[in-house]
């Protein structure tokens, strides 16, 4: 089976991107070319091409570029947008959020969460509950571990822990809950500003799991941090465009306390 394999020809295979992903790779081509002809000989190049004019025809709609005198260039909302790698979702997402003027911690968490958090204690955890729990926290582990039946049957350390997670993050009304996005959202904020108290990364998560008993890999919350403060910047900046100046400032002020 094996030389047979070896032996054999690749299948083939195609990469397909959605339009979202072809408008950022064009909106970037436009950044460093302006030309038409020469945005079209980029384009050409890409693994994941489109229909040009239809591309430039609805960056020109979202607002992103505008056409003068035959050449291509970002508009302002269009240069902070490839700056910060924003999908046109994200971008009009936090475009209605600024214009309603909702706190920027609150857009941040909107547009991503921190969901690759882990139990430190599943193995015990799973004992003292007679079965398998999920390693990660968020998902099936939120209403097996967390639910008054399930906090009954920890031992005491373990429930303690528990305890202090649902009150902290648990305490939503909303019809789907635990599964409607606001414990992810509200973990996420806390994650934010211990960041901004001063804490490293590390620092971070240890901090939870004295808290709460969960923890996160470095790598994970650093990326997630990153991104965070990537988007108060973007946030900030879109806040300045439509003239949402104090918005704009607690953007900044946000961000500069996690970047220490």
């Amino acid at each position: 089976v094996a030389f047979k394999l070896l032996r054999g020809e690749l299948e083939h295979f195609g990469v397909e991107y959605g339009e979202d992903e072809i408008l950022e790779e064009t909106l970037s081509n436009i950044v460093v070319a302006r030309r038409l002809q020469d945005i079209r000989r980029i384009n050409g190049l890409l693994l994941g091409c489109g229909d040009l004019d239809y591309l430039l025809d609805k960056l020109t709609e979202y607002g992103f570029i505008e056409k003068d005198n035959g050449r291509f260039s970002p508009t302002e909302l269009g240069r902070i947008v490839a700056a910060h790698f924003l999908s046109v979702e994200q971008t009009f997402l936090i475009k209605d959020a600024v214009l309603a003027g909702r706190d920027p911690m609150d857009i941040i968490t909107g547009l991503e969460v921190i969901d690759a958090i882990y139990f430190k204690y599943a193995s015990q955890l799973s004992n003292a509950l007679g079965t398998d729990i999920p390693t990660r926290v968020f998902g099936a582990g939120l209403d097996i571990v967390y639910s008054a039946d399930g906090i009954s049957k920890l031992k005491e350390n373990l429930r303690r822990t528990a305890l202090d997670f649902a009150r902290e993050f648990m305490a939503c009304t909303c019809k789907d809950s635990p599964y409607c996005g606001c414990v992810e959202k509200k973990f996420s904020s806390m994650v934010i500003e211990l960041c901004a108290g001063g804490l490293s990364p590390d620092g971070i998560i240890a901090e939870l799991t004295k808290r709460y008993g969960v923890y996160a890999y470095t790598g994970d919350m650093l990326n997630y941090l990153d991104q965070a403060a990537r988007s108060l910047e973007a946030v900030e900046l879109i806040a300045g465009i439509y003239g949402k100046k104090e918005l704009g400032v607690k953007a900044r002020e946000l961000r500069e306390k996690m970047e220490g």
